[in-house]
């Protein structure tokens, strides 16, 4: 390769932010990485047998679940990621709209194919979620994030990452599920219109913080738990940490479902992830899905 054919591929690499030092009759030395979630940077941090062995990295898609869910009925092997810089119709529960700017943030999904019964897959966003809370733990100790039923991780009650599962399946057999997730990395300020509801990492903990890792610890833990997961009869060998890190812990609730609305206390979770209310009367009804909110003494919802 020829002088100025390498300098070509240095003044790329240096224009999209790798730190390249030039020694003169020596040749260059990268001095540092962008953190950007590409797999050149994400894979040799994976410790993982099947997560991410597959990775397709998009600069922008309209959304990374629906790109994985297109790959898996093609046949994408179980652990395929893909991983966008930006969404342009990024999607969260209940059809609501996941802001997606470029450059910031972590936008993943990711094909699974357990080899368990459709009734066990509403567990999966649980397993995600405690996945997730372990690597910000390991990797963002400077801020205390807590796992908000169903599929929520929080901070300061703000939201720093959601979680949306999707399936393709018959009574008895799973095809796939693909699991995606955004988790607001380096988004500083938040847009005007989730001021007061979203976080992000660099908000609460004061630095900028490397995608790459963050994402290579995500994969490295959720592979771990998920294994786990399919070897156990249910979500019992979690409860501690979903428990233990629950922002709703013993608090006064409101439900929101799409026919109903449930109050109560919050009193755990069950081992299929179901979460417990406790009434007034002090009956117990384990609620599977819903919206869940903080109630005020004079029972006003408030934000959550």
């Amino acid at each position: 390769m020829s002088r100025s054919a390498v300098w070509k591929h240095i003044v790329a690499l240096r224009a999209a932010g790798y730190g390249i030092e030039a020694k003169s009759g020596r040749g260059y030395r990268l001095e540092g990485l962008t953190g950007s979630p590409v797999p050149e940077e994400v894979v040799p941090l994976l410790t993982t047998q099947a997560f991410g062995r597959s990775f397709i990295y998009l600069e922008t898609v309209d959304s990374t679940n629906l790109k994985a869910r297109s790959l898996a009925r093609e046949g994408a092997v179980e652990g395929t990621v893909v991983v966008a810089d930006s969404q342009t119709g990024g999607r969260g529960r209940m059809r609501r709209s996941w802001v997606s700017p470029s450059g910031v943030n972590l936008y993943c999904s990711i094909v699974l194919r357990p080899p368990v019964p459709s009734f066990r897959v509403p567990e999966v966003p649980l397993v995600a979620a405690a996945a997730i809370h372990g690597a910000l733990e390991s990797e963002c100790p400077e801020f205390t994030a807590h796992i908000k039923w169903p599929n929520d991780i929080v901070a300061g009650g703000r939201k720093l990452c959601g979680i949306l599962c999707e399936m393709e399946s018959e009574p008895d057999f799973t095809h796939f599920v693909v699991v995606g997730f955004g988790l607001n990395v380096n988004l500083d300020p938040v847009p005007d219109e989730l001021q007061g509801i979203a976080s992000s990492i660099a908000i609460e903990s004061g630095r900028t913080a490397s995608r790459a890792r963050l994402l290579a610890a995500v994969l490295n833990r959720f592979e771990e738990l998920y294994l786990e997961w399919i070897r156990q009869p249910d979500l019992g060998f979690l409860l501690p940490r979903l428990e233990g890190h629950a922002w709703l812990k013993g608090k006064e609730l409101r439900i929101e479902q799409f026919d109903k609305i449930l109050t109560g206390t919050e009193a755990g979770l069950s081992r299929q992830g179901q979460l417990l209310l406790r009434a007034e009367d002090g009956t117990l009804t384990a609620v599977s899905s819903g919206e869940a909110h903080l109630r005020s003494i004079n029972n006003e919802t408030r934000p959550s």
